[in-house]
């Protein structure tokens, strides 16, 4: 994994994860983020989108849907827990 490639969080003291996304991704467009979050709501996943993050995985979604959301994104894919596919496009 290269060193510009980020997982981040949401909810955090002082900046929160929306804006550390928004910041990175416009001083370092190539660099890859993954929101971690309790938050599975369309809001914060579209939120999360919009400011630039390629990944967004639950945090109840275990090691293997953390793993799989890294390589997913480490590939130069978009990457959601697969819970979130539905609530973003039902």
């Amino acid at each position: 994994m290269c060193i510009r490639d980020r997982v981040t969080n949401l909810k955090m003291p002082g900046l929160d994860g929306f804006q550390v996304t928004q910041r990175v991704k416009k001083s370092s467009p190539d660099t890859r983020i993954i929101i971690l979050s309790m938050y599975g709501g369309k809001a914060y996943v579209l939120r999360a989108l919009n400011a630039g993050a390629n990944g967004y995985v639950l945090k109840n979604a275990g090691a293997c849907g953390i793993v799989d959301g890294i390589l997913a994104v480490y590939g130069g894919k978009q990457y959601l827990s697969p819970e979130l596919e539905q609530v973003i496009n039902g």
